[in-house]
Order: structure tokens, then C-alpha cells, then sequence
């Protein structure tokens, strides 16, 4: 899991359906808004926004309709509502996110960001054991592991 501090708010990105992004969003929402984004090629690609005052939208950014959080209608409320409107969400989801994101946390993700120190979570391997977790650039964990957007 990848958490960065963005403006006023907190972006979350994710690669596990079942990780600890929904119990970080609760803790980490204190400090300021959090737009999570949590992605796997055969699962959900899930969109939460949560406030101190508690999840306002999750939805699967790819059909909303699926288990969409508090109800469908709210979803298209909201979507429509956000700064991306409704026409990008549909046509380019992911460049919807980003949008929404620095609308959200009144900050862009611009060169500076990327290479500024980000903190990332793992969760325990298949065996149980711990990994390491460090903080680390955005643009670290790109040189390292590619860029795997779509």
C-alpha cells in the first residue's frame, strides 16, 4: 500500500482487494481527506473517499454498480459532482482518480511530489512472515518495478 500525503489530504494507492487500506482510511481521515485507489487485474478496481466524518463514496471504478457504497444513486451523485465529471470518469477512470485527487487535497501531483518521500505498507508474504517497509519515493518505486499504468 502506498500512502502519500497530498495538500490538505492523503492518497492511497493499493494493489490488494483484502489489504489494510480499509482500516487506515478511519486513522489516516483525522488528518485530512483520503482518496484511495485500489486496483488487481481480477478483482474490483475500488474507489474510496473518506472524511473525518466517515466513507462518504465507495465504488468499483470500472462498474458502478458493483456493491456501490452508500447506494448507486449517491455514487452517480457524487461522480458527477466531482471535479473529473461524470464523461471522464467514464471514458479514462484512472485519469478521473488523479483529478478528483488534487481537486480533493487542493495540491497536484506534479515532478516535485513524485520525488518527494512517500510511506509504503506491506502486508505479511503467504509464509506469514513480516516484510520490510520503508519509506520511499514515487519515483523510486517506478525506476525500480516499472510503470505498470494502464
Amino acid at each position: 500500500m502506498f500512502i502519500g500525503r497530498l495538500g490538505k489530504g492523503i492518497v492511497i494507492m493499493d494493489y490488494r482487494v483484502d489489504s489494510v487500506t480499509n482500516g487506515a482510511l478511519p486513522i489516516l481521515a483525522q488528518y485530512g481527506p483520503c482518496l484511495s485507489a485500489t486496483w488487481i487485474d481480477d478483482a474490483p478496481a475500488l474507489i474510496s473517499y473518506r472524511t473525518e466524518s466517515g466513507l462518504v463514496v465507495k465504488f468499483d471504478m470500472m462498474d458502478w454498480s458493483w456493491y456501490p457504497v452508500p447506494d448507486l444513486a449517491s455514487v452517480k451523485q457524487w461522480i458527477a459532482a466531482s471535479p473529473a465529471g461524470r464523461e471522464t470518469w467514464e471514458n479514462s477512470c484512472y485519469l478521473a482518480t488523479l483529478i478528483t485527487a488534487e481537486a480533493l487535497c487542493q495540491a497536484v501531483v506534479d515532478d516535485e511530489w513524485m520525488r518527494s518521500v512517500h510511506t509504503g505498507v506491506t502486508s505479511p508474504d503467504p509464509l506469514g512472515q513480516e516484510m520490510p517497509s520503508a519509506p520511499h519515493t514515487l519515483s523510486s518505486i517506478i525506476e525500480k518495478y516499472g510503470n505498470r499504468t494502464p
